[in-house]
Parts: structure tokens; C-alpha cells; sequence
């Protein structure tokens, strides 16, 4: 006599179980994978700031002096100074050959399509949490890669970053309290020396201690205004150079406005460009002395404005 033998199986209602814990599961799962995500992200812009601080360490420690914030109206920025010291010497031998006297555009717009797109791939200039890869503007004004980290500005004389041009003009130099200035010219009474520019100062001129002293940030860019130069809408101009019209708001960015709070925050006009990031929660900066710290967007206005002003007497512990 033969057995029979059952088939044994899944029935609709298993398989359906079955693949509603899978979704459960995934459900739970998502929101870890991107908290991890954006870890490595921050991760490696903190990175970038740190290399950033430390260029600018061994720029000081080569010639006992800070390098300018920018040379004059259409020169050179910081940007570009630190370039030999970030692994990027090819980079600045490139953007020096074809440097003239002349208008900023100069700088950029006689490179080969080629060049344009390595100066402008520079990976510790963007933060993986905004944007990656070649980040350019190429024809039109304002010319040049774009970036997502600024230096940080104090200006004594009104609630935006003016930074002054003018580095024959005391008045206007000393108005300007935080880390970087303007650089010296080098030909007396020349207030547009565009080709080349000497630093300035020391780290000896922040008084209130490079622990407690804010040098470079993330730039506070919504996700409408990157990529948009010098409108109604954003800053998000060339790292390479300041520009006549919009001045250094996309070199420096004013640590007396409100920290930038995520993609969604475009509160920010171009002519008050601030520091932000879209990190949960935080900004990220590179203090005076080269160390990197997360600060929490709902810092106090005025602790922010003296982490950011080198000189205030103000001094700041644990923030």
C-alpha cells in the first residue's frame, strides 16, 4: 500500500505576513541607514575643515603671517593662498601663469575647459552633504568654482560683512575684527593690487585665544541659492576671487547673522551672506587653532558673534 505524502507550503496569509515584517523591518531600518549616511558625510566635512586649518597653520608657519582674506577688490582670495599647502600647488601654478592685472574673470575664463573643471572639482572645498564633483560657473559673470566653506567675518560697523577692499584705508581694515583681512599691497598707495598682496597679521593679533576663536565655517546656502551668484536670491559666487559688486560673500560669510538651518533655510540674502550648514542641528567651523567643532544652530546670537570676533575681550569656554 502506498503512503501519500503532503506537500508542506506557505498559504497566501504566511506569504503576506511574511513580507509585511520584511517592510516593517526596512521601515525600521531606513532611518539608521541614513543618520549613517549623514554621519560619514559630516565626517568628512570636518575633514575638509581641518585640512583647511591646517593649511592655513603651515601658510603661517612659512612666512610668520596670515594670508589675506583676499588681495583687493578682484584678487586673489585666502582660497587660493592655501593652495600650496592643501596638495593643491598644481592647482595655484596654474591659476598664477594666467593671472593678469585685470578684471577677476581673467583668472578663470582662460583656462581650458579641462583646467576650469580641476580647479573646480577641489574636494575639500565641498561638503558631501550639499553637493560633490565638478561645482562651476562657467560663462557669464562671476566666473569660477563654486564652494561650500567661507571665512568667518566680523564687520564692527553694521550687521552684514561689508569687507572692506580698500587696505590702504585704516578705517576701513580696523572695522574688520575677525581672524582674516585684507591684504598689504605691494606697492605703496595702491589700493587695487590685484596681482599679488602680502599678508597682514599674525596669530599673535587674536588676543581672545585660537581655542576660542572661529576662523572658517560652512556656508549658509539653501538648496534655492546654490549655484546663484550675485541676485535677489543667493551667494553662492567663486572661492577664487572677491568681486566688485558683491564684495567677499563668496570668500567670507558674516558671523553676525544667524546660523543657516538646513536645504530649506533660504532666509539669506546675497548681501548678508551667513554661515550654515545642512547637518541636523549644527554648524560645523575650524577654530584658531586648527581644531574642528559642530556648533548647535540654536546658539545665543551674541555667544556666536564673540566665538567670531578675535579680539573682543569675550572669551568663550565650553560652547
Amino acid at each position: 500500500m502506498k503512503s501519500s505524502r503532503l506537500r508542506s507550503g506557505f498559504t497566501l496569509v504566511e506569504l503576506l505576513v511574511v513580507i509585511a515584517i520584511i517592510g516593517v523591518l526596512i521601515a525600521l531600518l531606513l532611518p539608521a541607514v541614513q543618520q549613517a549616511r549623514e554621519a560619514a558625510r559630516r565626517s568628512e566635512c570636518s575633514n575638509n575643515l581641518k585640512q583647511i586649518g591646517l593649511a592655513t597653520h603651515m601658510f603661517h608657519d612659512t612666512y610668520t603671517k596670515l594670508p589675506p582674506l583676499v588681495n583687493c577688490q578682484q584678487g586673489y582670495s585666502v582660497w587660493v593662498h592655501l593652495m600650496p599647502f592643501a596638495e593643491q600647488n598644481a592647482q595655484y601654478e596654474l591659476l598664477h601663469a594666467v593671472n593678469t592685472d585685470n578684471w577677476k574673470d581673467v583668472i578663470f575664463a582662460n583656462l581650458t575647459q579641462q583646467q576650469k573643471e580641476g580647479v573646480s572639482s577641489i574636494s575639500y572645498m565641498t561638503c558631501p552633504s550639499r553637493r560633490s564633483g565638478v561645482q562651476m560657473k562657467d560663462s557669464g559673470g562671476q566666473q569660477g568654482p563654486w564652494s561650500d566653506y567661507g571665512a568667518v567675518g566680523y564687520d564692527s560697523s553694521s550687521t552684514v560683512f561689508n569687507a572692506y577692499h580698500n587696505p590702504n584705508d585704516s578705517s576701513h581694515v580696523n572695522d574688520i575684527k575677525s581672524i582674516l583681512r585684507v591684504g598689504i599691497p605691494t606697492s605703496p598707495g595702491d589700493n587695487n593690487p590685484c596681482g599679488e598682496a602680502n599678508p597682514r597679521d599674525s596669530f599673535a593679533r587674536v588676543t581672545d585665544g585660537l581655542s576660542n576663536t572661529l576662523m572658517f565655517g560652512e556656508k549658509g546656502l539653501g538648496k534655492d541659492q546654490v549655484g546663484v551668484c550675485c541676485g535677489s536670491t543667493g551667494a553662492d559666487g567663486s572661492f577664487l576671487y572677491s568681486s566688485d559688486g558683491w564684495r567677499e560673500f563668496s570668500v567670507a560669510s558674516s558671523i553676525r547673522l544667524r546660523l543657516g538651518r538646513g536645504p530649506n533655510d533660504n532666509a539669506r540674502p546675497d548681501n548678508g551672506q551667513g554661515h550654515g550648514s545642512w547637518h541636523p542641528g549644527i554648524t560645523q567651523f575650524v577654530l584658531g587653532d586648527g581644531s574642528v567643532r559642530g556648533i548647535s544652530t540654536n546658539i545665543s546670537q551674541s555667544t556666536l558673534e564673540n566665538l567670531g570676533n578675535a579680539m573682543d575681550g569675550n572669551v568663550i569656554g565650553e560652547f
